[in-house]
């Protein structure tokens, strides 16, 4: 009998015996302080896979100003289905060498003798930091009593924000400009 155990932070199964191994993983420990939006198109057209993807960056940049996009593929040849893993990149790159990446993908299997009938699904995941929210969408966020504090602190006294210039935080971000660099003070 062999146990698996789904990690839906990772998106992957695991052996039982290994979970505790992949707990303490890198990848898992930074996925896990992540916000991660993942979105299963099932048989989408080809030549329509760089609007559904833009349309989703679109949505998703509404409330992030920087995210890592993960797509994974299920091709369809003949009678058999390959994955074809992971096209990563973030919200400043160009796509439209996804088609380009599909397409040796497939002539790639296709020297192999295999026919490509259609793309079955394609899964799209958006990995955020919370610290890259827009200031709009963090304004919306629920947030614990001290961060409401915090927040009504430096409503109070606007000044304070200069003390957390280097904080990458939304808040902050929004507001650091109005406060100039006081460089001419001893």
């Amino acid at each position: 009998m062999n146990l698996e155990y789904y990690c839906d932070i990772c998106d992957k199964t695991i052996k039982l015996g290994y979970k505790q191994k992949h707990f303490n993983t890198r990848l898992h420990k930074s996925l896990s302080c992540c916000i991660i939006n993942r979105y299963c198109i099932k048989n989408p057209e080809f030549l329509q896979i760089e609007n559904i993807i833009n349309k989703h960056i679109h949505d998703h940049s509404k409330r992030f100003e920087f995210f890592i996009i993960d797509c994974k593929w299920k091709l369809d040849f003949d009678n058999n289905i390959f994955c074809v893993n992971s096209y990563k990149m973030h919200n400043l790159c160009s796509f439209r060498d996804i088609r380009r990446f599909l397409l040796t993908k497939i002539c790639k299997y296709e020297s192999m003798r295999y026919k490509f009938i259609k793309i079955s699904e394609m899964k799209i995941s958006f990995v955020s930091c919370r610290r890259n929210m827009t200031y709009e969408h963090y304004i919306e966020q629920p947030k614990s009593m001290l961060e409401w504090t915090i927040v009504k602190k430096l409503s109070e006294n606007p000044s304070l924000i200069k003390i957390f210039k280097n904080t990458p935080h939304p808040l902050i971000r929004k507001y650091i400009n109005m406060f100039p660099d006081d460089e001419g003070e001893d």
